[in-house]
């Protein structure tokens, strides 16, 4: 048999063997989008993801799913249990499977962990476990400061701890497009740009400045359109205006609605 022969088997089967483990990957990854969903029943969530670590053989799949219940524990603020989970997190595994840096493949990961938990425990008013929290990630300062997603998490950090400019000045370089110096999924940028608008938005109104805020509130009104956005804007403190336009269909509907209440009591009570 040919070498040229020889290579060309080779490197279907290696192909065959990729797109297998890509498959899993996919199953895994949709598996665990849904398992997202249940975050709000307690008992569920922590059922669901414990059955998934006790299942999973890839240590980077594991940490992705101690990711996840290390963000539902303060979710559900379970205090020591997050203390216990922020122990035994590898994040490591989600940095490298031995051969390849894989953070980009765990970018959402990284999402939740330098960004989700953190916006979290702000939320939850936690200064002390977000201390710890911030002790966990520093030996990974160096290993993951070339990347947007830890640029941004390290500039929100400035913003939960009252710290020098708030982050501002990386808020604008996401705003001005002025990160090319940073390694990223392209899929997760909208997402990055919006939660900078967010901090934005939020110095703006701590420095009473309307101006600012108002040029941030059409990024921020697009991204409560989602669940992420609007649980991450509640986190953060910002309540946004209403639509000038659905209050005043609020307010035509109004009498309405007392109109046919009215109307509709006396038919009830020739029915008795």
């Amino acid at each position: 048999m040919k070498l040229t022969t020889i290579m060309i088997i080779f490197m279907i089967f290696y192909m065959i063997y990729s797109n297998i483990g890509m498959g899993k990957k996919t199953l895994k990854s949709k598996k665990l989008n849904a398992v997202l969903q249940d975050m709000p029943d307690k008992d569920l969530i922590f059922q669901e993801l414990d059955e998934m670590i006790a299942e999973e053989t890839d240590p980077a799949f594991v940490s992705k799913y101690m990711v996840i219940k290390l963000w539902a524990s303060i979710y559900h603020n379970e205090n020591e249990l997050f203390l216990e989970l922020l122990d035994q997190l590898n994040i490591d595994s989600l940095i490298s499977d031995g051969k390849n840096n894989t953070i980009i493949n765990y970018e959402d990961s990284f999402f939740y962990l330098l960004l989700a938990i953190p916006n979290r425990l702000f939320y939850a008013e936690e200064p002390e476990l977000m201390e710890k929290f911030y002790e966990k990630l520093e030996p990974y300062k160096e290993t993951l400061k070339n990347y947007l997603v830890y640029a941004l998490g390290m500039a929100a950090r400035k913003y939960y701890q009252n710290e020098e400019d708030l982050g501002r000045e990386m808020y604008i370089k996401l705003d001005e497009g002025d990160y090319g110096e940073f390694r990223y999924n392209k899929q997760l940028i909208g997402i990055y740009k919006n939660i900078a608008s967010s901090f934005m938005a939020g110095i703006a109104l701590q420095q009473n400045d309307m101006e600012q805020y108002e040029q941030q509130l059409p990024y921020l009104q697009s991204f409560s359109a989602s669940g992420l956005g609007a649980r991450w804007l509640k986190e953060l403190g910002i309540e946004l205006p209403k639509d000038p336009e659905e209050e005043e269909e609020n307010t035509e509907e109004k009498p309405e609605e007392a109109s046919a209440d009215e109307e509709t009591e006396p038919e009830k009570e020739e029915n008795k």
